[in-house]
């Protein structure tokens, strides 16, 4: 059974042992949101598009949304305990800066062989923070990248375009049934 967003949301509040839903925030950042929307801040257009995030001319951008995805995920530091910053940066911006960075200094992180096989040192050094802080659940990323680049390499021709191109064909011989 598949559930959309809201059902998987509204099943995971009515379940969960260990996950509460704060209705509070989520009000106080609607409001914010829609501020945001109204005073034009925040648009459709320019939601995603910022200098760290790869253009849809780059050829290396699926690999890198690909690379990212794997790894965006739990950021939190303990309140108040320092976190873990790249360039300034927290969280999601942080890892894009940390991706980018990489590459920058030619590291072939979009490569699945190489991050099916990345040591601990090697992805330490990708991750690094400007505060010495590491990334929270850094070895849990690192089976991360071996896993998924493992399966690129064993079934997809170590291809995330060849994954997305095989699950395309799959949903469409899936309509024509």
């Amino acid at each position: 059974m598949v559930l959309s967003p809201k059902e998987s949301g509204k099943f995971i509040a009515e379940n969960s042992k260990h996950v509460k839903i704060n209705n509070e925030g989520i009000e106080k950042l609607g409001e914010q949101l829609v501020a945001e929307i109204n005073c034009g801040a925040l648009t459709i257009n320019g939601f995603s598009q910022t200098p760290i995030h790869p253009t849809a001319e780059d050829i290396w951008a699926l690999d890198w949304i690909f690379v990212v995805d794997t790894l965006n995920y739990c950021f939190w530091s303990k309140e108040n305990e320092v976190g873990w910053t790249v360039d300034q940066e927290t969280g999601y911006f942080a890892l894009c800066k940390a991706i980018n960075r990489a590459m920058k200094e030619g590291v072939d992180i979009l490569n699945p062989k190489c991050y099916a096989s990345i040591t601990e040192k090697q992805l330490s050094k990708i991750l690094r923070s400007d505060n010495e802080v590491q990334i929270p659940l850094f070895e849990e990323r690192l089976r991360c990248l071996h896993e998924v680049g493992r399966s690129l390499l064993e079934n997809f021709e170590g291809s995330f375009a060849n994954c997305v191109g095989q699950a395309n064909e799959a949903n469409y011989a899936g309509r024509r049934e």
